[in-house]
């Protein structure tokens, strides 16, 4: 009898162990028995409802996403165009107020009396002030004016002058600017100390 008790004892350690290994053990689908893995093949194949919902979502967020970046890019190409035209334009329309100065020159060319060339000349340079206002363009440097070394270029000290000591004595050479920036500064005689 005792023989039959360690066979039927063996025998249900043996089968403890299996049903151990079986539980433990999960094949190499991830599952334990032999049923479930058909199911989870059915799921895996036919996508929920949840994961089809973010598949839309995503879907969507990647198109606005792609639609947004090609407006972007449009934009950027567009706004680079109206700069290169602005720019364009801006030159044409100041080149074109210069042409009537042209015109007068060459007309006063044409004269061989020098009473003559001489009038039509100050006759243009009347009319070169007016020009330059329409482009926004002001001279400045007068002699009497305050001396400003950011507008003004002292080429000569005049130490006799009969202005005061730090005002302009006379221009060599009119300054002009645009609004705040200087296209080009007054050459000017400084009156120094006496």
């Amino acid at each position: 009898m005792s023989e039959e008790k360690e066979t039927e004892t063996a025998a249900e350690v043996q089968e403890n162990t299996e049903n151990t290994e079986k539980t433990e053990a999960p094949a190499p689908d991830g599952h334990s028995d032999g049923k479930e893995p058909a199911k989870t093949a059915k799921k895996k194949d036919k996508p929920s409802k949840r994961e089809r919902e973010l598949e839309e979502k995503l879907t969507e967020a990647n198109d606005k996403y792609l639609r947004l970046a090609a407006e972007y890019d449009n934009f950027r190409k567009r706004s680079a165009k109206e700069r290169e035209g602005i720019y364009g334009d801006a030159y044409a329309d100041a080149l074109g107020k210069l042409l009537p100065l042209l015109d007068n020159l060459d007309r006063a060319s044409q004269y061989t009396d020098p009473e003559k060339l001489a009038d039509g000349v100050k006759l243009i340079l009347k009319n070169v002030p007016d020009v330059l206002t329409s482009l926004g363009v002001e001279q400045f440097g007068e002699a009497g004016e305050d001396f400003d070394p950011t507008k003004h270029s002292a080429v000569m000290i005049a130490e006799d002058a009969d202005c005061e000591p730090g005002k302009i004595a006379a221009v060599l050479q009119r300054g002009y600017k645009r609004g705040d920036k200087i296209l080009r500064f007054a050459a000017v005689t400084v009156a120094g100390e006496k």
